[in-house]
């Protein structure tokens, strides 16, 4: 089975024979995601998928650097000592529905039970290193691959990004389980294959966070960054002192993760909504013995959640944020992502970040057996605070996660 573009029209998809695939069953119901259960010439079952995304914008931040105008406490910071939290639930039925017309292929995956192949949609013409398990498969020359001699009913995990010796393109996982031995029984067995082949989960978390490496940070490296701190020649910045950590199952991750921002979301194709949480943690100022000064903490009004619409299968939105240092008259920490999640669990990530402190991204998913399962949409290393600055070149986020 080669998939050598994605495909418009699953029944135009040809086996390894060069023939027709024969369409048992097809849901093409939806204007982002077509799915379909087909038949070989030699009577063994495909499971096809057609997913389209919204076409790519340039990303440009709908938030303001809080320190531009000024810091009022009570108002933009508070003095409390807590972290400041903000929750909104928006219901689907209250947002705009995304237009067909602003959609495009973005990629197609045809799955055996001894086979994978994937093509996806590729502006920049470049080559792609394949990987299945961490280890090297294949270069694709031609935005597509294909891989038989699979075990059936087996999940493998292949990330396909740009050579190393690329500039652009995006980086793509494809989490597969391949069709069962005894599939073709099972076709024949059921009134719905496409839903018996397919799992459906019903919700997708995404959650993004900023943090600083170092357990502190010299007050000067700061004010040479920002400019116009409050402190002294000698003080620290409370940092994190952490690397990425990918959150557990069943546990909040921002109980135990030091993080100087947050993002969370759930989106729920259930009952049509979705929980948009920020969350932005204490900055303490301490003095050259370590004792601690000041704590302050800056609103959640740098990060901004816009551009919503939504579909019967498909949500997205957009993610502005820049937070600053309250103690500091300027800087802050910057990144805007447009988020894209389909009822059938696939996540898509794009924007920028500018380089400082460590950004990371993850979206929880749900595999073939029903087990849930973090999975790493982006990890960004601390750059030189500089950067806060917002005069640092900036740096692409791009991850798309396709679920078995």
């Amino acid at each position: 089975m080669l998939l050598e573009a994605p495909v418009e029209d699953l029944k135009a998809v040809l086996d390894a024979r060069g023939e027709r695939l024969e369409i048992v069953d097809i849901d093409e119901a939806k204007p982002d995601e077509k799915t379909a259960v087909a038949l070989t010439s030699g009577g063994n079952p495909v499971l096809l998928r057609s997913l389209y995304a919204p076409k790519e914008q340039e990303p440009t931040s709908d938030a303001t650097e809080p320190g531009l105008e000024g810091w009022v406490e009570g108002v933009n910071y508070f003095t409390d000592g807590e972290p400041q939290t903000s929750e909104e639930k928006i219901s689907f039925s209250d947002l705009p529905q995304i237009d067909p017309a602003s959609l495009e292929l973005a990629f197609s995956t045809a799955t055996s039970s001894t086979s994978f192949s994937a093509a996806w949609a590729d502006d920049e013409k470049v080559l792609y290193d394949v990987y299945r398990d961490g280890v090297f498969v294949d270069t694709a020359d031609d935005a597509s691959f294909s891989e038989s001699g699979l075990r059936p009913g087996t999940d493998y995990t292949y990330t396909v990004q740009p050579a190393a010796r690329e500039i652009g393109g995006d980086e793509l996982t494809f989490q597969v389980h391949t069709l069962a031995a005894n599939a073709a029984k099972l076709v024949e067995a059921v009134d719905d294959p496409v839903s018996s082949l397919s799992l459906q989960p019903v919700a997708s978390w995404f959650l993004y966070n900023t943090f600083i490496t170092n357990n502190r940070v010299d007050w000067d490296i700061i004010q040479g960054a920002f400019g116009g701190c409050v402190g002294v020649f000698g003080d620290k910045f409370g940092g994190d002192n952490r690397g990425y950590v990918t959150p557990t199952l069943y546990e909040d991750p921002w109980w135990y993760n030091s993080h100087r921002t947050g993002v969370r979301m759930k989106i729920d194709f259930g009952p049509n909504y979705v929980i948009e949480e920020k969350h932005v943690g204490q900055t303490r100022l301490y003095n050259s013995s370590g004792g601690l000064k000041e704590t302050r903490t800056a609103s959640t009004s740098g990060v901004v959640f816009s551009e919503r619409s939504v579909s019967s299968s498909l949500y997205k939105v957009k993610v502005s944020h820049e937070v600053g240092n309250p103690f500091c008259s300027s800087g802050a920490i910057r990144y805007v992502v447009y988020v894209n999640t389909w009822s059938s669990g696939v996540m898509q990530v794009n924007g920028y970040r500018h380089p400082v402190p460590a950004h990371e991204a993850y979206g929880l998913f749900m595999n073939s057996s029903g087990s849930e399962y973090w999975q790493t949409m982006y990890q960004g290393a601390q750059g030189d605070f500089f950067c806060v600055s917002g005069l640092c070149p900036t740096q692409t986020i791009s991850k798309t996660h396709t679920p078995s």
